[in-house]
């Protein structure tokens, strides 16, 4: 650019009567490759930062007119807006210039205007429309993640309503890009180098806290093919954008930049005296004593290694969710990404991959070892306590060694191709898309004609209607015979029995009919074990109802063990006990209660055969424990 289009009195190096302006190209963040909108710190000549000394006393319209015709742009296709330094470090645009700033205002007036320092930085938007933003949408930039070129670049400055879904981005980077047939997309928020948060895309923006200067960043989805093959050409690929991120800022700590040497001048603060006193004396030394000091640096030098060390081993005590000190923590795997047991709960009820690397979660275990580490942290720093009140909010929601079901819904907006399926009449609520229940079946049913169970499918126990394997509705199942109805998916059910209908409650809080006594154990395969089992019951006087309490209150009232003729149930229930809060069916608890008494049933062995055993032989077996 010509330096003649600037005006002699914008040449002076920072004084008191100036303001010093830095001002961001809205054509310079495409292509733009590293964190936040431009590297601000770069002061390089090559830098894309535009750096102008404008007296406090010149009118905002010559600011303008001087500027736009610097970069040579038209008046009438931009608009300016303020960036604001967020508490994060970042530099983000936060709102426009407003509309009652006449031309003939002073910068000082701006500046009062927008409540900015001395150091003004400023966006220059190359307006699409003449219309002024609406306080309905917020200035968005979008990066996007090129897995096969490895970069994340800066594509586009977008709006986005307020209230708009995130899933919303979809379509708009899909035109955007220019992409057929649509592809699915991992959304992330690049709020500061060393936090990438995954959006969730059933939310709004608003929801997500998405405002005006916000960056989300986008990258393809893989499947396991795609993923497989570019392992296989080049297995240093980094195929996830926050890992991405991080390798960005590993390297962005070795880079360094030649700076405009600044003159540096010691000071010293004396034992017992205060900051400011200290920053009187050194602004009577450099003769300043009326001088803004908030665009100086200070530093310690006696920060040595022990304390980069220190601040690194801090980190490793956070949680990556609630950003506090750990507690109760636990490892994700395969990623063996760290959290608080409670975070983990409260992530997984809405999400089946980690937080953070975005890889699917197969299983959440209790570390002790992370755990001890923690304690002994806890020891050294007292101050990184968490209150009494925390942790007792936190261990209300998890305790050491408690199974964290994971949420694995998929959502059906994120299938682009589900307006191209075949509509379905075979009654399946989630065959067709757009349903109430926000899943789409993987495989849906077309032909009904045969009237048989299909795929990925159940059947209603009370309407026999036809009902999707949805993987978090199965928490709401029998956690033994995982049968459900249409009430577990809060839908209507069309059952017009009078019978009673098919009711399944937490095991601890189960309420056997007096009818079950008579039948009790007769799911038992064994005739012996069976009669020796109705014997002690008529012994001892013991319906299903006595039995089951005692029987739970020796498993401290954790739950019950499975029957071993239960064979293996359906996944997340396929392991061999059954938590007191797991949902079960009245028949199904009756076989808990008989499995249960089956495992010592079979301790007796055959020397005594029902009729010969009185009620002194079951304590010399060690059944008295369960006697009430």
């Amino acid at each position: 650019m010509a330096s003649t289009t600037i005006p002699e009195s914008w040449r002076n190096s920072p004084s008191d009567d100036v303001y010093t302006i830095k001002i961001l190209r809205g054509d310079t963040f495409r292509g733009y490759e590293g964190f936040d909108l431009v590297d601000s710190y770069d002061e390089s000549p090559s830098s894309k930062v535009l750096v102008f000394y404008v007296p406090k006393i010149e009118s905002y319209g010559v600011f303008k007119e001087v500027v736009l015709r610097h970069v040579e742009m038209p008046t009438e296709d931009v608009r300016f807006w303020v960036c604001f330094n967020r508490q994060n470090g970042t530099i983000r645009p936060f709102e426009p210039v407003k509309r009652e700033m006449v031309d003939s205002a002073t910068m000082a007036e701006l500046v009062s205007c927008h409540g900015t320092s001395v150091r003004i930085k400023m966006y220059l938007e190359f307006a699409d429309d003449k219309k002024p933003p609406l306080s309905t949408h917020s200035l968005v930039f979008l990066k996007h993640f090129d897995v096969q070129r490895q970069r994340i670049y800066g594509v586009k400055k977008i709006y986005v309503h307020n209230s708009s879904k995130v899933s919303s981005l979809n379509g708009k980077i899909n035109r955007l890009m220019r992409w057929r047939p649509a592809r699915k997309l991992h959304l992330y928020e690049e709020i500061k180098p060393d936090r990438i948060d995954c959006l969730d895309r059933s939310k709004s923006f608003a929801d997500s806290e998405i405002v005006n200067g916000d960056i989300i960043c986008f990258q393809e989805a893989l499947s396991v093919a795609e993923t497989q093959t570019l392992r296989t050409q080049d297995p240093r690929l980094v195929l996830d954008a926050t890992q991405f991120y991080a390798k960005m800022r590993n390297k962005s700590q070795e880079t360094k930049y030649p700076k405009v040497p600044k003159p540096a001048i010691d000071f010293v603060v004396l034992p017992g005296q205060s900051f400011e006193d200290a920053l009187k004396s050194l602004q009577e030394r450099m003769d300043i004593l009326n001088k803004d000091l908030t665009g100086y640096k200070f530093t310690c030098s006696q920060e040595n290694d022990s304390v980069v060390a220190y601040s690194n081993f801090d980190s490793l005590m956070t949680c990556t969710i609630c950003l506090e000190l750990l507690v109760d923590p636990v490892s994700f795997m395969d990623c063996m990404h760290v959290t608080c047991g409670a975070c983990a709960v409260e992530w997984f009820r809405h999400s089946s991959t980690c937080h953070q690397c975005r890889q699917p979660v197969r299983a959440v275990h209790y570390i002790h070892a992370v755990a001890a580490t923690v304690e002994a942290y806890c020891q050294y720093n007292s101050l990184a306590n968490r209150s009494d009140a925390e942790l007792a909010n936190l261990r209300a929601k998890y305790k050491p060694g408690q199974l964290i079901e994971i949420n694995r819904r998929e959502k059906i907006d994120s299938d682009p191709t589900a307006e191209e399926r075949p509509m379905s009449t075979a009654g399946c609520p989630g065959c067709n898309p757009g349903n109430e229940l926000h899943f789409l079946c993987p495989e849906p049913i077309l032909d009904d004609a045969g009237n048989t169970m299909f795929p990925g499918h159940a059947r209603c126990e009370d309407c026999n209607a036809h009902l999707p394997l949805m993987p978090e509705f199965s928490l709401e199942c029998c956690a033994v015979c995982t049968r459900f109805t249409c009430r577990e998916l809060k839908l209507q059910c069309g059952s017009a029995s009078t019978t009673a209908p098919f009711l399944i409650q937490p095991l601890g809080t189960i309420r056997f009919p007096k009818e079950l006594d008579t039948n009790l154990f007769e799911t038992i395969p064994i005739k012996y074990e069976r009669e020796v089992l109705i014997k002690y019951a008529q012994d001892y006087d013991m319906g299903a109802q006595e039995l089951f309490t005692v029987l739970l209150e020796l498993h401290e009232g954790a739950g019950l063990p499975r029957a071993s003729w239960h064979g293996v149930g359906r996944a997340p229930f396929d392991r061999d006990f059954v938590s007191s809060n797991n949902l079960v069916c009245v028949t199904c608890a009756k076989d808990l209660v008989a499995g249960a008494l089956l495992t010592w049933g079979q301790s007796i062995g055959p020397s005594l055969s029902p009729g010969e055993l009185i009620p002194g032989d079951y304590a010399s077996l060690g059944l008295h424990a369960v006697k009430l």
